[in-house]
């Protein structure tokens, strides 16, 4: 069985890419697959891309991408299947991905956000062409419920299939030690992009700031991903995003965090970091929106909060009772390990794969 994946990144670069294909293709390969991995940026082209200022690259990006494809048009006939994640091209048009979907022998189209949706931080737009990609595939795979419930409604497809984000439970383990156990405490994680620090993690600046002054609780904030805006919480230790350091860096915080603002598009996100920090065994407070409601709501992992007072309570609980955290972390890695791992899709892919043979 030979599948071509077309995707935007290189491997194992971008979150999306990483935890829904990359950290799966030497399995896939182990079990008889062969996976041809073709993204279109190098790596130094996709660390450039991320940074603002770089207009010069973008454009010789939106040039050159039509030529790199040029490659897949041909490799799409020969291959069984054509997986594609979220686009091929930054084009704002669909016809170089058609074009590719044309010679395919059957295709596989991924979808894990609201892309759909008008990009804020998007140079160009390319939201207008995900139906198209959608309606013109033999298979979508959704992120998550939501995103499939939207894909019904519009009419975009019917054969929709979810498959969440998941996290390696080999590689996001528990530390050796037992976290710090002193009482009254707290050591709060949260790890993302810059981006996703202003528009998810700052709105709850007054919450954060409410903990700190707590006479009852030693607080502290360590954040990966953001130093460039650590100037809009000063109060926060920093550290600079490094793949190969996450798991420390989660192995000497206390708990996880995952704010989310409540806005209708937000419940279409994966929030892969929810999965990161239950692996590891730390609990988990979390806005009570979209999968993060599926995961916690039976409350064995962690908090849901909708308000500021719910996150304020629910922190300042786990700063003062270290055996809760111990608990809810052991229910959260064991609920991972079932649901939301490497180990529990990697079979069910290979039966998708074969499914459209």
């Amino acid at each position: 069985m030979r599948v071509l994946f077309v995707g935007l990144y290189p491997y194992g670069m971008a979150p999306s890419q990483k935890f829904r294909i990359d950290q799966f293709v030497p399995l896939w390969r182990k079990k008889g697959v062969e996976f041809i991995y073709s993204g279109l940026l190098t790596e130094r082209e996709y660390v450039l891309y991320r940074r603002s200022g770089h207009a010069l690259l973008r454009s010789k990006i939106f040039i050159m991408q039509i030529f790199r494809r040029l490659k897949d048009m041909i490799n799409a006939g020969r291959a069984d299947i054509v997986f594609v994640h979220r686009g091929a091209t930054f084009l704002p048009m669909p016809w170089l991905e058609l074009t590719i979907y044309k010679k395919a022998k059957r295709v596989i189209y991924d979808i894990d956000d609201a892309i759909w949706l008008p990009q804020p931080d998007g140079l160009i737009q390319r939201h207008r062409k995900i139906p198209a990609l959608v309606r013109n595939a033999d298979i979508v795979i959704a992120g998550n419920r939501y995103i499939k419930d939207h894909i019904l409604q519009s009419g975009w497809h019917k054969n929709v299939c979810v498959i969440p984000s998941v996290v390696d439970t080999e590689k996001y383990v528990p530390p050796k030690q037992h976290r710090s156990s002193e009482k009254g405490v707290l050591r709060i994680g949260w790890t993302g992009s810059p981006s996703t620090f202003k528009t998810a993690f700052m709105p709850f600046v007054e919450v954060w700031r409410k903990l700190l002054k707590n006479p009852e609780l030693k607080v502290e904030f360590y954040i990966m991903g953001a130093g460039q805006y650590k100037h809009l919480f000063p109060e926060g230790i920093y550290y600079e995003y490094n793949p190969s350091k996450e798991v420390d860096f989660l192995h000497n915080v206390d708990v996880g965090i995952v704010p989310i603002p409540n806005e209708p598009w937000m419940k279409y996100k994966n929030n892969i970091k929810l999965f990161m920090y239950m692996a590891t065994e730390l609990p988990v407070v979390a806005s009570r929106i979209g999968i993060n409601e599926d995961v916690l709501k039976s409350g064995m992992c962690g908090f849901l909060a909708s308000t500021a007072d719910q996150w304020y309570e629910a922190l300042t609980r786990l700063g003062k009772d270290t055996s809760l955290r111990y608990q809810l972390g052991r229910s959260g890695r064991e609920l991972v390990a079932k649901k939301y791992s490497v180990n529990a899709w990697t079979d069910k892919y290979i039966e998708l794969f074969k499914s459209l043979m």
